[in-house]
């Protein structure tokens, strides 16, 4: 967003950093059903493969430190579905909600 309203300010088009924030929740809210229905489908599988990544995360707190953020991937591979998941603390996962009760 950054990049994208300097490229529209060199164009002489000045629009406001929460005006954008703005669009770009109402969009999020408009597809959040689409990505509760994929995650879903992904999670809900005989198999599944999961991988947890680390990644160093700056800390809008505290100027020029990181912290450990966690970058989780889940792949159906019956249905070839992947999920990729961001969170800020390693014992955060996707929702339960998303699994079928068996």
């Amino acid at each position: 967003m950054y990049r994208q309203l300097a490229i529209f300010k060199r164009q002489n088009v000045n629009i406001n950093h929460s005006t954008v924030s703005g669009w770009i929740k109402d969009a999020m809210r408009l597809i959040e059903p689409v990505h509760d229905l994929h995650c879903w489908q992904v999670l809900n599988t005989n198999y599944l493969n999961v991988d947890e990544t680390t990644i160093k995360v700056l800390d809008k707190d505290k100027k020029q430190t990181t912290h450990t953020g966690y970058y989780w991937v889940y792949y159906d591979t019956q249905r070839k579905l992947a999920l990729f998941d961001y969170q800020p603390q390693a014992w955060r996962f996707v929702s339960q909600s998303y699994v079928a009760q068996v």
